[in-house]
């Protein structure tokens, strides 16, 4: 298999608010009004952590991202005042959860928001793989 040594990604038109928000109404669309706020400052990826959200974790997450068919993929890094562009990989079909283990705050999904999978800054949380299918949309 063909595997990318690093991570490559390119910008988007989009701004990582936008695909924030999309991230949102996709996998945790049922939050509190101040939780989707642009202005919130915990890390997303809490939604998982904390069971707000239903997910698979860790090895299970990682088993799901690799058998998981894989095309476009739209990404953004979650900082804290990140105003950069989201990015994009346009052929994501050899990716594979290896090749993100350093990543950190990274937010990954299908073009149609059908899953995400995120990488942590965090030893012992994640990685997380969720579909809207399980948050009730689709």
């Amino acid at each position: 298999m063909n595997q990318p040594d690093q991570l490559e990604l390119i910008e988007t038109p989009l701004t990582c608010e936008e695909l924030r928000r999309r991230w949102i109404a996709a996998f945790c669309p049922n939050l509190s009004a101040s939780l989707k706020s642009p202005d919130y400052k915990p890390v997303l990826w809490v939604v998982f952590s904390s069971g707000r959200a239903p997910c698979l974790q860790g090895e299970e997450a990682r088993a799901a991202f690799e058998n998981t068919p894989k095309k476009k993929l739209l990404a953004f890094y979650e900082y804290d005042g990140d105003e950069e562009n989201a990015l994009m990989m346009p052929d994501a079909s050899h990716l594979t959860s290896k090749a993100l283990a350093d990543e950190n705050d990274l937010y990954l999904m299908d073009e149609d928001a059908g899953w995400t999978y995120v990488a942590t800054h965090e030893d012992g949380y994640g990685p997380y793989f969720c579909t809207a299918a399980q948050n009730g949309r689709l």
